[in-house]
């Protein structure tokens, strides 16, 4: 029995590979409101958003039915391929389970006309030993769904953006048309 382990999804999403890969490098500190039904907080302990070396301290409130605590280190921010590599640290998942345990966000942009990204979420880890049960895959299941949270979360904000400048420019359009008959 192999003590290596890997487990792996791949997403579509509808938004931009640069701004899924920006809230998983930069600004993970965000899926506590846009998931707060699996993510409790997300500090960071250490370091900058976004780069390597960071420390994160994540409390996860789905899995396992209980509160989870774990840090991270953000060990590898790749922002031409879209890849953020985190590695557990600390936590009672890391202490009684593995030796190792890898999060990988690799976010691709989509070739296709519609646009979009396909986002794939790899967890590598190794296990203390063979008595340790493969990862269980709602752990996958968790990170899935706060992927698609992330994709609504930035498809909302950049029409609502969209809706605001459309508002100025028309505002400025009607400024322009009442000034110039005064002329």
């Amino acid at each position: 029995m192999s003590l290596a382990g890997e487990l792996e999804a791949v997403i579509e999403v509808k938004a931009s590979a640069d701004k899924v890969h920006e809230v998983f490098s930069c600004r993970p500190h965000i899926v506590t409101s846009i998931s707060p039904q699996s993510v409790q907080s997300c500090e960071l302990i250490e370091g900058e958003w976004g780069k390597p070396g960071a420390v994160i301290c994540w409390t996860f409130t789905r899995y396992a039915g209980n509160p989870q605590i774990v840090k991270e280190l953000i060990e590898v921010v790749d922002n031409e391929n879209h890849i953020t590599i985190f590695k557990l640290i600390e936590g009672n998942v890391l202490e009684m389970l593995y030796k190792s345990f890898y999060s990988v966000a690799k976010v691709t942009q989509k070739d296709d006309h519609e646009g979009g990204s396909l986002v794939r979420f790899t967890y590598k880890y190794e296990k203390q030993n063979e008595n340790v049960p493969d990862l269980e895959s709602k752990v996958l299941e968790m990170m899935i769904d706060i992927v698609k949270n992330i994709d609504a979360y930035i498809i909302q904000h950049e029409e609502a953006r969209v809706d605001d400048t459309d508002q100025v420019l028309l505002v400025n359009v009607n400024s322009q048309e009442i000034e110039s008959p005064s002329q």
